[in-house]
């Protein structure tokens, strides 16, 4: 247990990130602050849970480890090379009480604040919304494949979701794609999700996929498609 002021999540985090539950997520990569992180009810990219699905350690294990023993420095090349992959996973802002912020904003970081404890308070204009919707998919041939697409830059978030395997395209529309999602309310144990579109589509939901997760669409069951590596997706 560690019982450290230090690690206490500044009370501005809120205000600057939208950090409560189903908004953005931090970045906390330097303190060892989840304690304080979960008693705030701020979620951070890496969660609560220190059981990881494969997959999910797969992606772990394709960012070289951990970054908490990273230099400053280290850390800022890391998120910089990675950046698609973290404004995937709905990163508002990132915390650090120590590090050089040039490097951070080389990074993309931009500062947003200070609490009077030293932790500085960096947003990220890179992140996604948590939920979105999709009018395409990117297909991959197997789980290696899947994660370079997901890692790399090759795949637009904003129109396509990877899914692993063969599957029909969804069907064409007259009009020109374009639609909405908000979350509406979300849980430890159930997220809604209202959304409206003219074409059919996927909505991506930015959490990892677990099992007992079940969906239904407009009150009727639906199947939950698992893209390969993250996430969670619903065709509509």
């Amino acid at each position: 247990v560690y019982d450290r002021p230090e690690f206490a999540v500044p009370a501005s985090v809120e205000v600057l990130c939208d950090s409560a539950p189903g908004g953005a997520r931090l970045l906390w990569p330097d303190t060892l602050g989840q304690e304080a992180l979960l008693a705030a009810r701020a979620e951070s990219v890496t969660g609560y849970e220190p059981l990881l699905p494969s997959r999910v350690a797969a992606v772990h294990a394709r960012l070289r480890g951990t970054w908490q023993w990273l230099s400053a420095e280290g850390q800022a090349r890391l998120f910089a090379e990675n950046a698609g992959l973290l404004g995937r996973m709905g990163l508002g802002c990132l915390l650090s009480a120590r590090g050089d912020p040039d490097l951070f904003g080389q990074a993309g970081f931009r500062l947003a604040g200070e609490s009077p404890d030293g932790v500085r308070i960096y947003r990220y204009p890179g992140g996604l919304p948590r939920s979105r919707l999709v009018f395409d998919a990117w297909r991959a041939g197997s789980g290696a494949e899947a994660l370079d697409a997901v890692l790399g830059d090759f795949v637009d978030p904003l129109k396509s979701v990877v899914l692993e395997g063969e599957g029909p395209p969804l069907p064409g529309c007259s009009g020109s794609p374009g639609g909405a999602s908000e979350i509406s309310a979300y849980r430890a144990e159930e997220v809604r999700v209202r959304t409206s579109s003219a074409c059919p589509a996927y909505l991506v939901l930015a959490d990892t996929h677990m099992p007992g997760w079940t969906a239904t669409v407009d009150g009727r069951p639906a199947p939950i498609l698992r893209p390969p590596i993250l996430f969670r997706a619903v065709e509509l």
